[in-house]
């Protein structure tokens, strides 16, 4: 017979009712292991995991009637379940992660002090104190539960849009694969969770201890019929919550899109989520999480206790030692346990997700201790040498098997992909929602951007229709058609010398694959895009935009006919007024403005305007970026978003000056619009391939879409440094149209009255470095297609699984 002290501590000398011992039962089982890890593995992963429910009855029918008459028989006080600590920190991170997400405070602060009021209250209360502390949680937990799952249906559009968003991305899918491999399959739900469920109930030392508590043997069944009745009830609201958090994020993931770090967040993130506008529902969630979790580790720490006394300690004590010693020693045990489980939760979050983590450290010594009761109480024919043996070999090989697959798991040698997920409906998808939301108060981020860039185009336009209303005025239009067409202006050259600079194939094909290229691939265009509320405001943006750029546009080239109409025979260059082609619109301007007061003032304007508008852009799209895959991976997880946004307007600057140094070296390089192309035809080739293979080529597979990107890099870089070095020599020149000097004042310098130019010194320099700057960007995106077709065509095709919605429709 135990000591009554030490039995009222453990087990309350056997004098508690079957409903409070119920709802403790399963308060100690759920935890906060099942609230938040159950939702995100079925929003990751699908419901085949839900088929483990019907498993609980079964497992607690064969708990009462072949396993706890024995436990209750013999009046025993512990099971030799010392493997109950493995999982004992990680209850201890659910809610400590739960309560970080909600408040912000670092999960080292949060740790420590729930294990204290777990200790606390478990250390001098003993077996009562856990149970009554759980009844009050049990209705925490389940109300939190309830609000949730409540809420969560009602703005999700219902029941059936649940399951049909969900049905639509496969979550409702059941595998009837025989494959061991796969992780969620009916076979692994229905049969293997039965007996991991059978190895939690039967063998559990929490639940047998609180079984053996109430007054007999039929009131332990009676709480054992409520506890699987209310398992199922929590597992299933669990559950379905994954199913609704899915439907809310069907088409922007909170993990990809970095509004998370880990999945097992999933679940405070949708209740901070939701709960914007309803008082009290963050603080109810906390709280059922807290309590989950507290009862848990309340019932678990109790049990271990008793199980370290009895089985180690005891031995140690002398006989006749007083009950209140006896008591005083597991109140210490208690304490002890608590601290070390404190301890062990800092290394929880480098172990992977939570659920297949319980699972795992479980496995290794659940399917020994299972199999040493099933031969003790059911198979006599085993003797004790038997069992010895296969306990101890069971544990080895789980061990093995176990230990191996979690360094796979942790080299990324072995991978579970989750089911597809989409961030085509978040704000921005280039960059995760919390770093979008940094780069926005950079200085006055996207937003300022765009409404700085609203003024600057009205500044620009008027600049432009000034000085193309100030030119016409100058000059009359039969006199400015005539002017260019005579010198050659107007004509346009169908030539396919591929060597030509300007024909009508140069701007009708290598021009459109330029600006494909443009409007794909460019941060700045896809960001502003993208910030727009919906589809249908960005078609409406897209054409507006291209009505705008076609207007513009047609006024540059028609400033350009002007231009050349007022200094047709006085070439300002020739005469030395500039040194370069882009300062005639400057010169033109001053010319033409010498009597208008304001007119060269709005011009600078209008010029200052487009630069800064494509300044501040690309400033705050690569600040974002070089952000996002460069300095990101090794900024330390919670760092704070102030230091984020100091981070983001530093690169700003350093960009801008980085940016300022390079100007100094732009005048060497040749005209600005040439130039322009070329450089951006390094790179533009070989994004346009990628995006190009990405959304309407998906027989290209990773592997070819590699190769080609870097053939067509290497490609590109080639022809370009050739060319430009020949340029440099002066072994390839592009002569512009006949000019005239019969105009000027002064030009004894000259030899005549029109100057022309000669391409013999192109000769010298081999035909592909000749090749107009306008098929720069075709010939890549050629090369990769090439390329990428052909290797391919060799290897494997990674893309194994291809969703519809990567793919342009």
């Amino acid at each position: 017979m135990v000591s009554s002290e030490p039995c009222y501590y453990s087990v309350r000398g056997r004098k508690m009712s079957a409903i409070p011992v119920a709802a403790s039962l399963i308060v100690g089982m759920v935890s906060g292991i099942t609230l938040l890890a159950v939702p995100a593995h079925i929003y990751s992963y699908g419901v085949a995991y839900l088929l483990s429910i019907p498993t609980f009855i079964s497992a607690a029918a064969i708990t009462f009637y072949a396993f706890l008459p024995v436990f209750y028989e013999l009046q025993i006080t512990t099971l030799f379940t010392i493997s109950m600590s493995n999982y004992l920190p990680i209850v201890i991170y659910i809610p400590a992660l739960a309560l970080s997400q909600a408040t912000g405070i670092s999960i080292n602060t949060i740790t420590p002090a729930i294990c204290t009021v777990c200790i606390f209250y478990t250390t001098f209360g003993g077996l009562k104190a856990v149970i009554w502390t759980d009844i009050l949680q049990f209705i925490l937990m389940l109300g939190s539960i309830i609000t949730i799952f409540s809420i969560g249906i009602s703005t999700s559009g219902g029941f059936i849009n649940v399951w049909q968003k969900n049905a639509e991305s496969r979550r409702t899918a059941i595998d009837f694969s025989f494959d061991l491999t796969n992780r969620d399959t009916f076979w692994s739900s229905g049969i293997a969770m039965s007996v991991n469920w059978f190895c939690y109930i039967a063998v559990n030392q929490g639940i047998v201890q609180k079984c053996i508590s109430v007054s007999n043997l039929p009131a332990a069944g009676k709480a054992l019929a409520i506890f699987a009745v209310g398992l199922i009830v929590v597992v299933f609201l669990c559950g379905f919550t994954g199913l609704i958090m899915f439907s809310r994020y069907s088409e922007c993931d909170p993990l990809t899109s970095g509004s998370i770090m880990e999945p097992d967040q999933l679940l405070p993130h949708y209740v901070m989520d939701i709960a914007r506008t309803i008082p009290g529902l963050s603080g109810l969630f906390t709280a059922g999480i807290f309590s989950a979790a507290l009862s848990t580790l309340a019932a678990t720490i109790n049990c271990l206790s008793a199980t370290i006394f009895k089985d180690f300690v005891s031995r140690f004590v002398k006989k006749g030692t007083s009950e209140k010693a006896i008591s005083n020693y597991l109140k210490m045990l208690s304490v002890l346990i608590g601290v070390t489980c404190t301890a062990l939760v800092y290394i929880v979050p480098y172990l992977g997700n939570i659920l297949p983590l319980v699972m795992s450290l479980g496995g290794i010594s659940d399917g020994a201790t299972l199999g040493i009761f099933t031969c003790a109480l059911l198979l006599p024919g085993v003797n004790a040498r038997g069992v010895l043996v296969g306990g101890i070999v069971a544990l080895i090989f789980m061990a093995w098997v176990v230990l191996g697959s979690q360094y796979y798991i942790a080299t990324k040698a072995i991978t579970y992909p989750s089911l597809p997920v989409s961030i085509s409906g978040c704000q921005n998808i280039t960059l995760p929602d919390k770093i979008f939301t940094q780069i926005n108060n950079t200085f006055g981020g996207l937003r300022a951007v765009v409404w700085t860039d609203a003024l600057q185009f009205i500044v620009m336009v008027a600049a432009i229709i000034a000085i193309v209303a100030l030119g016409f005025s100058s000059d009359d239009i039969e006199n400015i058609w005539n002017k260019n067409y005579e010198y050659g202006r107007l004509d346009i050259s169908f030539s396919i010398d591929v060597t030509k600079r300007d024909t009508f194939w140069t701007a009708t094909i290598g021009n459109s694959l330029i600006w494909t290229t443009y409007f794909m691939y460019n941060q700045g265009f896809v960001q502003k895009c993208i910030s727009l509320p919906h589809y249908k405001a960005v078609r409406c943006a897209i054409i507006n935009f291209a009505i705008g750029v076609m207007i513009i546009f047609s006024l540059a080239i028609l400033t350009g006919l002007l231009m050349f109409a007022k200094y047709w025979n006085c070439d300002p260059q020739l005469l030395g007024k500039i040194k370069q082609y882009d300062q005639l619109l400057p010169y033109y301007v001053m010319d033409i403005a010498r009597t208008i007061p304001g007119l060269p003032g709005l011009f600078i304007s209008g010029i200052f305007s487009a630069a800064l508008s494509t300044l501040s852009a690309s400033i705050n799209c690569l600040s974002a970026s070089i952000y996002e895959d460069f300095i990101a991976p090794h900024i330390k997880k919670g760092t704070s978003e102030r230091a984020i946004t100091n981070y983001l307007k530093l690169l700003a600057m350093l960009i801008g000056a980085l940016v300022t140094l390079l100007t100094y070296i732009i005048p060497y390089l040749g005209t600005i619009q040439p130039l322009a192309i070329t450089v951006g035809s390094v790179t533009g080739s070989t994004l346009l391939g990628f995006y190009t293979c990405g959304m309407l080529i998906p027989a290209i597979n990773a592997k070819g879409a590699l190769f080609g990107g870097l053939t067509s890099i290497l490609f590109v870089t080639w022809i370009i440094s050739g060319a430009q070095y020949y340029k440099s020599v002066g072994l390839i020149t592009h002569e512009p149209l006949p000019i005239g000097t019969g105009g000027c004042q002064n030009v004894t310098f000259l030899n005549s009255s029109v100057i022309s130019y000669s391409r013999k010194t192109e000769e010298a320099a081999f035909v592909i470095y000749r090749i107009s700057f306008y098929y720069y960007t075709l010939l890549g995106l050629l090369v990769f297609l090439l390329v990428a077709f052909i290797v391919s065509k060799l290897t494997p095709n990674c893309n194994k699984r291809l969703t519809k919605k990567y793919f342009s429709p």
